[in-house]
């Protein structure tokens, strides 16, 4: 499979350099100064916001298995998924193709990539930015500390994971307009900066929206929409986010497949993996708050050991994303609270042992975690 690696910076100062005197989004090919690429049919074109914003604009059908690698680092990264997709890699996190439109957002630190998979057939109509976080911050008025503990997570903590949000009726107009294009030369260059411009206010403005808000600006039928509002405004109560997906829909007298179809169609996401998101994201602001054992934080936000339990993440399970989230660094508990420290060598992180913490009871008669969940999650402010 053939694969096309480029730097960030380089690719900024490529389009810097080739892009002198001319308007409007250019080719990558031009870009790099290659021959045109064969693997697609299409267009695969940038344009930059300014010099803390390039835009990828992809729009176009995969003639073969590629891959795309750009080697990112100290950037936010947005993806805007019109139509189609393909499997990507955005720092530390695989997000697989299942054809839903949808914004991704990820912070990378530096030593970051964000790899794409194209497969022969695949179609796929997007936009990607990487924006400078004092950029989005500052320039977009974004107060981190007020968002919803997911968002602030991913934008605090750099390779941490990915934020899926929905795609308003608003940012799919905003979207296509741009690929639109009604104009040349200076226009097209003035056009492109209003449009991104408005963009950006849109995704900050969505950022900071509570989820049953922006649940009314996604066009659904009136139904489903009641049905995805009714559950939003459930989750945004913390004692829903503990519940399994079947105790969920008992909760709101639906049914579990009702549930789940309604809310992948309008939210562009699994069900499942929207409560694992928020989990994550409300179990960071219960470690920072320092006054709960990372025990009564995994049972707090929903994990669970008991048997049979196939639709509530286990204790194994916020192990492994908490292990994830170790890889930037971590917490050590010194009561009554936490304080910062860098990751521990493997060599002297503690191995599991089953004749520890394994066979140990906690609270409610239910099995503590390993060792391993005992790893924490590094909650330093990212700017």
């Amino acid at each position: 499979m053939q694969e096309f690696v480029v730097a960030a910076d380089e690719l900024f100062q490529a389009y810097t350099d080739r892009h002198a005197g001319q308007t409007g989004a250019m080719a990558i090919h031009e870009v790099l100064g290659i021959d045109k690429v064969s693997s697609f049919d299409g267009s695969f074109r940038l344009w930059q916001l300014n010099s803390g914003c390039l835009v990828a604009l992809l729009d176009f059908e995969a003639l073969e298995d590629f891959t795309t690698l750009a080697l990112v680092k100290n950037f936010y990264s947005v993806e805007i998924t019109l139509r189609g997709n393909s499997e990507v890699c955005m720092g530390s996190t695989s997000l697989s193709n299942d054809g839903v439109p949808r914004i991704y957002i990820t912070s990378h630190g530096m030593d970051s990539a964000k790899k794409r998979i194209h497969r022969k057939g695949d179609k796929l109509r997007s936009i990607g930015m990487w924006i400078s976080p004092r950029l989005f911050l500052e320039s977009f008025g974004v107060d981190v500390s007020s968002l919803p503990d997911d968002i602030q997570n991913v934008l605090m903590t750099p390779d941490s994971g990915v934020v899926s949000l929905p795609l308003p009726a608003k940012i799919l107009e905003i979207s296509d307009q741009i690929f639109e294009m009604p104009y040349e030369g200076i226009r097209a260059e003035q056009y492109l900066k209003a449009k991104f411009t408005e963009l950006l206010c849109l995704l900050a403005e969505l950022a900071g929206t509570s989820a049953s808000e922006v649940v009314e600006h996604i066009p659904l039928s009136r139904r489903k929409s009641d049905i995805l509002k009714k559950t939003m405004l459930a989750l945004e109560q913390s004692q829903y986010l503990s519940l399994s997906l079947g105790e969920l829909a008992d909760e709101l007298g639906l049914c579990q497949s009702t549930l789940s179809t309604v809310f992948k169609e309008g939210y562009g996401m699994k069900l499942s993996e929207y409560l694992l998101q928020r989990r994550m994201g409300q179990a960071v602001k219960l470690l920072r708050g320092g006054s709960l054992s990372v025990l009564e934080v995994a049972l707090e936000v929903g994990y669970d050991n008991r048997v049979g339990s196939s639709t509530r993440p286990t204790m194994d399970h916020c192990a492994e994303h908490i292990d994830q989230l170790v890889d930037v660094g971590g917490i050590e508990h010194t009561a009554p609270g936490y304080r910062l420290l860098s990751r521990p060598p493997s060599s002297s992180r503690p191995e599991e042992s089953p004749e520890g913490l394994r066979g140990s009871m906690g609270i409610r008669g239910r099995p503590l975690p390993t060792q391993r969940s005992l790893q924490m999650i590094q909650v330093s402010p990212w700017h």
